[in-house]
């Protein structure tokens, strides 16, 4: 199959391992020439990371011998803090209208700041008290402090001597740690996280 307009067959076909040849099946394909003006870009999809620029690739205009005429820019928005699927409209006298369509996406874990420090030395049947979390900032939401509760931290107790994950969240880590570990000496790590509502994963860690 080529450019020229014109009436194309393919003929599809195939033999298994016995030699038994199939039924042949014929696609007819029809190369036409437009009759009017085309609008023409390089890709109608786009996909770009929330909170990156994007700028709308400019189309050319073809007469319908192949020349390049004209160019049109794209009619729409797209907002780039706001996952989501948006549609642009390229418009031209003469031709279809072409629609170019933009996919935002969220990739971009949030990133969790530990309130007090991120190593802590305790004293056997010292008990720990929680400092919580300084800020949790996502590229696409922004600060996420204030929309968050505290079952949306889930904090993971790593016992390293013991090589046990206790699963909990951040109000009831305190509670949990010294009830399990705090008359036992070692090495624990509290591992805080955090989901953005599109399920990318923050982590952060605490060495006790």
């Amino acid at each position: 199959i080529t450019t020229t307009p014109g009436t194309y067959q393919v003929t599809y076909n195939i033999t298994d391992g016995s030699g038994n040849i199939a039924t042949e099946v014929v696609r007819t394909v029809t190369v036409q020439t437009p009759n009017d003006m085309n609008i023409v870009l390089a890709s109608q999809y786009e996909t770009v990371e929330c909170g990156d620029m994007f700028t709308a690739p400019v189309a050319n205009v073809r007469n319908s011998c192949g020349e390049s005429v004209d160019t049109v820019i794209a009619q729409g928005t797209v907002d780039t803090m706001l996952p989501g699927v948006y549609t642009l409209t390229y418009s031209y006298a003469g031709a279809l209208d072409v629609m170019l369509i933009v996919s935002v996406v969220d990739i971009d874990a949030p990133t969790i700041t530990l309130a007090g420090e991120s190593e802590l030395f305790l004293d056997d049947c010292v008990l720990y008290v929680e400092d919580g979390l300084s800020s949790v900032v996502d590229l696409c939401e922004g600060d996420m402090a204030g929309t968050l509760t505290t079952d949306d931290i889930q904090v993971s107790i790593w016992g390293v001597a013991q090589q046990v994950y206790v699963n909990t969240t951040i109000s009831d880590v305190a509670d949990l740690f010294n009830e399990l570990y705090a008359e036992t000496s070692g090495e624990y790590v509290l591992v805080y996280a955090v989901q953005d509502t599109s399920g990318n994963e923050g982590i952060s860690e605490r060495m006790l």
